[in-house]
């Protein structure tokens, strides 16, 4: 267990108080909501089609077009980690295209990185959050590789620096594990987490569907999360439609000040030479927004509907 444990744990993102003493209070979710009435009427906080062909970040280093939403953080292990593409597309005219090389790994983390971060919501009890996005996996570029794990779309715990506590494993992954696609999700009411070890006992791993059925298409993802440490908890999964994980009255999340940011892309400490994932329609949306309002597919009518 606790060899796959270290491979979901995150490096240090988004520190919570800066050199000057200063909150970086620009890398909060409500510091970079998308104020578009359009997307405001949708209750959605954020959404990026990707169409601009750029990036705008608050913290990273990105070389490309200063263009499009603002995001808060990017993570590369180098130039080679994001790109824009015409093919494929999910809707629209552009797509972005990760890209994970093994040459690049040392031991700092975001060379295990090629990911985006959106802002940090602003608690935990009761925060609740949907997400929509769309993924295309290459078989070509992205083989079943049984022994390391990979994280595609986490919400990552923010620890509270000023209580010395260290950073955790997400408090929910969807991620690559021995040839499948699983949820993985965690809780711990402790103040000040002692690193993971409370959080082993609290994981739950569920598994979705070998990793091959995300092969050479593109695969639609809504999650509606609602975090508690009171047993009121939610996480819900749909994949194209079909409702795959559906945990209702649990605990789900760290006892912390600051609430979790979303990361989408691909982390990983190991693995073959390379690992290439595109990703299309990214949505956030607030805790009145629903399963049609972030799914993908909704601007060119190709949303698919939800069935249990």
């Amino acid at each position: 267990m606790k060899k796959h444990l270290i491979a979901f744990t995150a490096g240090i993102l988004f520190c919570t108080v800066c050199p000057g003493g200063k909150p970086y209070g620009n890398t909060y979710e409500q510091s970079i909501i998308n104020k578009d009435r359009s997307v405001k009427a949708e209750n959605l906080i954020f959404f990026d089609g990707f169409e601009t062909g750029g990036f705008r970040f608050i913290v990273g280093e990105y070389k490309g077009p200063k263009t499009g939403p603002l995001w808060a953080q990017a993570q590369f292990q180098g130039d080679h980690a994001v790109s824009f593409v015409d093919t494929p597309v999910r809707s629209g005219k552009k797509a972005v295209r990760f890209e994970w090389r093994k040459a690049f790994l040392n031991k700092t983390n975001t060379s295990k990185k090629a990911m985006i971060h959106y802002g940090k919501v602003t608690k935990v009890e009761g925060a609740e959050r949907w997400y929509g996005f769309s993924m295309y996996m290459p078989e070509k570029d992205f083989p079943v590789e049984p022994k390391y794990n990979i994280v595609f779309f986490q919400l990552h715990a923010t620890p509270d620096k000023h209580l010395k506590e260290k950073y955790r494993i997400p408090l929910f992954s969807i991620v690559h594990r021995k040839g499948w696609l699983c949820s993985h999700h965690s809780y711990d009411p402790v103040k000040v987490s002692p690193h993971n070890d409370n959080i082993k006992k609290n994981n739950v791993l569920i598994k979705i569907c070998p990793l091959q059925k995300l092969w050479n298409k593109w695969t639609d993802f809504v999650v509606h999360v609602k975090l508690s440490l009171k047993g009121q908890g939610l996480l819900q999964i749909w994949m194209d439609g079909k409702l795959v994980a559906d945990q209702k009255n649990i605990n789900i999340g760290y006892n912390d000040d600051i609430g979790p940011y979303p990361s989408w892309g691909i982390y990983s400490y190991n693995g073959k030479d390379k690992r290439v994932l595109f990703f299309d329609e990214i949505y956030v949306g607030n805790e009145k927004s629903d399963y049609f309002k972030v799914a993908p597919g909704k601007f060119d009518h190709t949303q698919i509907k939800p069935v249990k």
